[in-house]
C-alpha cells in the first residue's frame, strides 16, 4: 500500500509537490497555534458565528475549539493523499485538490485565528 502512495511521479513533479509541501506547512502550522493558543475556562467562549438567532457569536466550552485543529489534520490528511492517488492517473485533478487543500488551510486559518482572537484570554 505504500508503494503505491509514494509514486515516483509525484515527487518529481514541482508544482503537485511545492502545492503539497505549502499546504502542509500552513497545516501544521495551524494545528500548532490552534493547541497552543486554546486554554481551558470555566466559561463559555465563542465558538461560532452565525445570523440565525438573536446573539450573531454561539457560546460553547473552551475544548470545542480543538475541532479546528482535528479537521485540520483531517482535511489535510485525506487531501494529501487523495491528490497523491490521482496523480498518476490524472495530474491535473491532483493539482486542483492540492491548490484547494491550501486555500482550505488559509481560511482555516484565518476562521481560527479570528475566532481564538475574540475568545477572552483573562
Amino acid at each position: 500500500m505504500f508503494k503505491s502512495l509514494f509514486q515516483k511521479e509525484f515527487f518529481h513533479d514541482r508544482l503537485a509537490l511545492g502545492l503539497a509541501v505549502a499546504g502542509l506547512l500552513l497545516g501544521i502550522l495551524n494545528f500548532l497555534l490552534i493547541i497552543l493558543r486554546v486554554q481551558s475556562r470555566d466559561y463559555d467562549i465563542p465558538i461560532r458565528y452565525t445570523q440565525y438567532g438573536g446573539s450573531p457569536i454561539e457560546l460553547g466550552d473552551w475544548y470545542q475549539l480543538y475541532g479546528f485543529a482535528s479537521f485540520c489534520l483531517i482535511a489535510l490528511g485525506l487531501n494529501l493523499v487523495l491528490a497523491m492517488r490521482l496523480h498518476p492517473l490524472r495530474r491535473y485533478l491532483a493539482i486542483t485538490i492540492l491548490t484547494l487543500n491550501l486555500f482550505i488551510m488559509v481560511m482555516l486559518f484565518l476562521v481560527g485565528n479570528s475566532l481564538i482572537g475574540i475568545a477572552p484570554t483573562g
